[in-house]
């Protein structure tokens, strides 16, 4: 299994960072180059189509956001599946969020259930850095968004 984990600190009171990331129509806007796709986001789930640019993987992938647990204001697990023509996987990502210096301190991880197709073909370093540059970018926009 594969393993992330850091810490972010955003400069926005706790509570307004839990009514963002407890989001799904929020949080599938950072996913970078994705198109909101299928039904029509809910708080609770959200499904995007992006083109990865990762060189072991073809086409578009459908990308699902679906919260399993949200225990205000602290603790948050969502889902993250993705499914395209030559590749799948499923990533279980926890945020624990605190108040510390004035805005929110969390505390993240993503495990990496399932891989399927050509990524879990593809060497194991390149998918690790390959998810890493996604998950970077992915607070980027995060981080960017979260304060508007």
């Amino acid at each position: 299994m594969i393993r992330f984990e850091g810490d972010r600190q955003l400069p926005f009171a706790p509570a307004d960072a839990w009514l963002k990331l407890r989001d799904c129509r929020f949080l599938i806007q950072c996913v970078l180059g994705g198109t909101v796709s299928g039904a029509e986001p809910t708080q609770d789930e959200a499904q995007c189509r992006v083109r990865p640019n990762l060189p072991f993987v073809q086409g578009t992938m459908e990308v699902k956001l679906r919260v399993i647990e949200a225990t205000e204001p602290r603790v948050l697990r969502i889902m993250v599946s993705g499914q395209g023509g030559n590749a799948t996987s499923e990533v279980e990502t926890r945020l624990e969020l605190a108040e510390k210096q004035g805005g929110t301190h969390v505390h993240w991880s993503a495990d990496v259930r399932k891989l399927g197709g050509m990524l879990q073909a593809a060497p194991a370093t390149q998918v690790q850095a390959a998810a890493q540059k996604i998950v970077d970018e992915t607070w980027k926009l995060l981080s960017l968004k979260v304060g508007k």
